[in-house]
């Protein structure tokens, strides 16, 4: 069966507003990602999600305890492969602090990202792989689908799964923007395939 599935990314934290790289760093949501979660909240309301999915990751689960009660009595599970891309060494710092400190790397990033890998971290390719095997195989998946999931993840995940929808390459990756509370929606096949739903809640509201 062909699953909505609205992929609703994390309140902003305090590393957001400071502009350093989080990955796997279990940040908390800070007050201005509490209140931008909040107006969120009424827009999901009635939107017909059966089932709700979450990256372990602190400021995911935080979202996830706001969203709840609009949403309804529904699934709620956890789901490590919606964790935040691994940016290893680069996590808790600065684009000025990685410019002073590994200017070279900070430029490979920026002008291949498709072939960069992470300092002690991931490639865009293994992010998408896990992006892919979730799909595939979500937590959903049994004799009583649902018709519609929140996702709620990264901005990393969100930007993949968009390549992923629209066939783009990995190469566009830095040319996709996620907003904080932003909510992307998509139609997934039975075999995990990604399509974009033109009614989207970017747009509209739900």
């Amino acid at each position: 069966m062909t699953v909505r599935v609205i992929f609703i990314r994390h309140g902003r934290t305090a590393w957001n507003d400071a502009g350093r790289y989080q990955g796997r760093a279990d940040t908390k949501i800070s007050p201005d990602g509490v209140a931008e979660t909040r107006r969120l909240a009424p827009r999901l309301f009635g939107a017909g999600i059966e089932a709700l999915v979450s990256s372990p990751l602190r400021r995911a689960l935080a979202t996830v305890d706001i969203l709840a009660p609009s949403l309804g009595p529904i699934p709620c599970s956890v789901d490590p492969r919606l964790t935040e891309i691994a940016f290893g060494d680069w996590e808790g710092m600065t684009q000025i602090e990685l410019k002073a400190a590994s200017p070279d790397s900070l430029r490979e990033w920026k002008r291949d990202p498709a072939a960069f890998r992470f300092p002690r971290g991931e490639t865009l390719a293994e992010a998408l792989r896990r992006l892919r095997d979730f799909l595939r195989v979500p937590p959903w998946r049994g004799a009583l689908e649902p018709r519609c999931v929140a996702v709620v993840t990264h901005a990393g995940l969100i930007r993949l799964a968009t390549l992923e929808a629209e066939r783009r390459p990995l190469a566009d990756y830095r040319r996709i923007e996620v907003a904080y509370a932003d909510v992307r929606e998509f139609f997934c096949e039975p075999d995990g395939l990604l399509r974009p739903n033109n009614r989207s809640t970017r747009d509209h509201p739900l």
